[in-house]
């Protein structure tokens, strides 16, 4: 019995806080909720387990990794896919300098949840679907760029100071691809504001 009134009191408390909510912020959490529905009921039944887009994005953020490095860095690198051990649909890359090991691309890596995450927010946001089409374009390229550039870092470290690879690969690297993201939506925040007070 008092299980159920103090249930009966969380749901009251929940559903006065919700009414005084703005309705922006009501549209932005409702969204949310949807999208990180569709989201999770598309990818890890259907998309995950056939692997098709994350090879795909895999091996295209690789080759684009691969070729800065030898056009930057040196000649000598290639890539090889690899076959996951517990899921034979998918297929990793991996990078190789002078045929030694210089780093792997699994699917974690090529940047999927970020452009999610980016689009997401630019969805559940108030504005225009035009400014909205316009920033998921250049912010899903500005993304893809980043995340080929942190790669990129991460294989030089392996190869000139591996000691730091750890770090900037959970910490550093990451920290500074999400303040990437972070900005774009500010820019695309305030940009909506100079709009509406014109």
């Amino acid at each position: 019995m008092d299980a159920d009134l103090k249930k009966e009191g969380i749901v009251k408390y929940i559903s006065q806080e919700w009414k005084q909510l703005p309705s922006t912020v009501k549209h932005f959490a409702i969204r949310g909720i949807l999208i990180l529905t569709i989201w999770c009921g598309l990818y890890y039944p259907i998309l995950k387990p056939d692997s098709r887009v994350d090879n795909w994005l895999t091996k295209v953020t690789t080759q684009a990794i691969t070729n800065s490095l030898n056009r930057y860095y040196g000649e000598g690198f290639t890539m090889t896919p690899k076959v996951h051990e517990s899921n034979p649909n998918s297929i990793a890359q991996t990078i190789n300098y002078n045929n030694e090991y210089a780093l792997g691309i699994w699917h974690p890596c090529n940047g999927l949840n970020l452009f999610v995450l980016y689009l997401g927010f630019l969805f559940c946001a108030p504005g225009s679907y035009v400014r909205k089409g316009i920033f998921s374009l250049i912010g899903i390229a500005f993304i893809f760029v980043i995340n080929v550039a942190r790669c990129y870092a991460l294989v030089w470290l392996n190869l000139n100071k591996p000691e730091w690879t750890d770090f900037a690969h959970h910490y550093a690297f990451t920290t500074i691809v999400y303040v990437f993201i972070f900005l774009f939506w500010v820019i695309f925040l305030n940009e909506r504001e100079k709009i509406q007070t014109k």
